[in-house]
């Protein structure tokens, strides 16, 4: 809820309980009481019971999201992709969760290239969130054409994504000629912190984000 309302307070929006409640998925009770923990952490205000959420700092909110969801969840399971690039297998990746029906997205420095923040290298492995409702992770990662291989020989890493923390409000993304599903970017700019150079990446991010 909290990432919710980071998306909102992003795009100049203000989100009443009732709409939190709605867009989370959550009893109306439910987003109460986690609007009612953020107003006493001081990171969001509102003018009375019914008034709308407002974000009193955006950065701390984002920290405080990224410190508590980013990726990876408690579940990983590594695997081999094949590809022409790591983009082109990030690529490979989103169709084959299409296919086989599986809500998946594409995070850390690859989905930050896919929403334009680019580096002179390119990223060793793509990481990924997968909700695995109904099914195991190593089953997501035999649907989603993954190769069994020792970890250091893996160029991908799947994560299950209980919560739907970084599935929700995916969207499709361009890179080059290639089109993959991403996570948002305020998700891709949560997972980015935990890779190499990720700071740096994810404070380019949070520029783009910020200009949208």
């Amino acid at each position: 809820m909290a990432e919710e309302l980071l998306m909102a307070g992003l795009a100049g929006r203000q989100l009443s309980v009732t709409e939190l409640a709605h867009q989370t998925g959550v009893a109306k009770s439910v987003a109460s009481r986690a609007a009612a923990q953020l107003a006493g952490l001081g990171l969001v205000e509102r003018s009375d019971y019914r008034g709308p959420l407002r974000v009193a700092s955006l950065t701390d909110l984002a920290e405080l999201v990224a410190a508590r969801s980013a990726w990876p969840g408690t579940e990983v399971v590594a695997g081999y992709a094949w590809g022409r690039t790591i983009f082109d297998s990030a690529a490979t990746l989103s169709r084959n969760a299409e296919s086989a029906g599986i809500d998946f997205a594409v995070t850390g420095r690859v989905g930050a290239a896919f929403l334009g923040v680019l580096a002179t290298s390119s990223p060793s492995e793509v990481r990924c969130w997968v909700s695995v409702a109904g099914r195991s992770l190593e089953e997501a990662a035999a649907a989603l054409g993954l190769e069994p291989t020792p970890d250091g020989s893996a160029n991908v890493r799947i994560s299950a994504d209980r919560w739907r923390f970084g599935v929700h409000r995916r969207a499709s993304a361009r890179f080059d000629e290639l089109a993959a599903v991403v996570a948002h970017p305020v998700r891709v700019w949560c997972d980015l912190h935990g890779e190499q150079r990720g700071s740096e990446f994810a404070a380019q991010l949070w520029g783009e984000i910020n200009r949208a």
